[in-house]
């Protein structure tokens, strides 16, 4: 696998995990307006709101190990 591709594999995931986070949240802030007072939103939404974070962390893991390694690939030639 090449540099180029993997860049744009780990950009593709990135956005896309980015734009997850993002719809999550818009969802729990859509749903404050149609639940009434005293009601948490995060309750309806926390299942998809952890697999967000998750999905963040994993891909922020990822890439940071991924170019550990490349370095440490490129130090032994």
């Amino acid at each position: 696998m090449k540099l180029k591709e993997y860049l744009t594999i780990s950009n593709l995931l990135y956005v896309g995990t980015v734009l997850f986070a993002l719809g999550v949240l818009l969802k729990i802030i859509f749903d404050r307006y149609y639940l009434p007072a005293g009601v948490c939103p995060v309750d309806n939404s926390r299942t998809l709101l952890y697999v967000a974070i998750a999905l963040l962390i994993g891909v922020n893991l990822g890439t940071s190990v991924y170019s550990y390694w490349k370095n440490k690939q490129t130090e032994k030639h």
